[in-house]
């Protein structure tokens, strides 16, 4: 016999599947964008679009001046994510996006970006490090 768990009850306990964490999402903050070192270091948080592949959570800003994906490989990456990526060079640019989904359609979190100075660069580019509280709805 097989039963299907009656979700409308509390005291069933029925199994919840966690959040596949793929999909578009709209995020709401302070603010979405940030710009320095004249317009070469540009990024947009606005939406962001998750990939869970084979367990690796890709993350795509809604612009983003580099070509790789912000990317968690800390299994398991949902409900719970923390995607980055490191762009190397004299000034090593780190942006991170972290959080929790909680339910399929809504995640909570931050998006930061920090600059490390390697060759003196970084007081040249004017970028700043960068902390912002976020929340995002399945578009």
């Amino acid at each position: 016999c097989v039963f299907a768990c009656d979700t409308s009850r509390t005291e069933c306990m029925c199994p919840v599947a966690p959040p596949d964490c793929d999909g578009n999402f709209r995020v709401t903050a302070s603010t979405t964008s940030y710009s320095c070192a004249f317009g070469m270091v540009n990024i947009n948080w606005g939406t962001v679009m998750f990939m869970n592949d084979g367990g690796i959570l890709n993350a795509r800003l809604a612009s983003q001046h580099f070509a790789s994906p912000l990317t968690d490989v800390m299994a398991p990456v949902c409900p719970t994510f923390s995607a980055t990526h490191v762009v190397p060079g004299g000034c090593e640019e780190t942006y991170t996006i972290s959080g929790t989904f909680t339910d399929a359609d809504h995640f909570t979190g931050m998006f930061s970006a920090s600059y490390r100075e390697v060759d003196g660069s970084c007081a040249f580019s004017g970028c700043g490090n960068q902390n912002v509280m976020i929340s995002g709805t399945r578009m």
